[in-house]
């Protein structure tokens, strides 16, 4: 982590938090607020990397999955397709067409050689990519 980073960041919550002194706020909702900043900017950088390590380990070395055959949103779409959901659920949890869906599907089955969604939701499970629990 480099503090640098957050420079911006802390100054703003200390200016906030001096502010907050001079309206006559009591402290430590001053210093609330200051962390509530920091911890904000921290939580914006650590979104990404939380996916990222979400989906799988080689997808920090770029945009491919651990078989080097799926794209990123391909191993996205696997793990949903592995926690059982449709290709309708897919597409309104990320917001694009069932039919984007369909050929995203059909391209994953087609870079692992499967001819089943059942055999994408073991490929998920014999790589870690599925969480424990599943909810839908």
């Amino acid at each position: 982590m480099r503090p640098r980073r957050y420079l911006l960041a802390l100054v703003l919550a200390l200016g906030v938090a001096a502010i907050a002194g001079l309206a006559g706020v009591p402290s430590w909702h001053a210093l609330l607020a200051a962390a509530a900043i920091v911890l904000f900017r921290v939580g914006l950088e650590l979104v990404p990397a939380t996916r990222t390590v979400a989906a799988g380990p080689a997808l920090a070395a770029g945009g491919a999955s651990a078989a080097g055959r799926l794209t990123t949103r391909e191993t996205e779409i696997a793990v949903l397709v592995g926690e059982g959901m449709t290709n309708r659920e897919i597409a309104a949890r990320l917001v694009i067409s069932e039919r984007t869906v369909d050929n995203h599907v059909h391209n994953i089955l087609d870079a692992l050689d499967m001819r089943h969604r059942s055999q994408i939701a073991a490929w998920c499970a014999e790589r870690g990519l599925l969480s424990r629990t599943t909810t839908r």
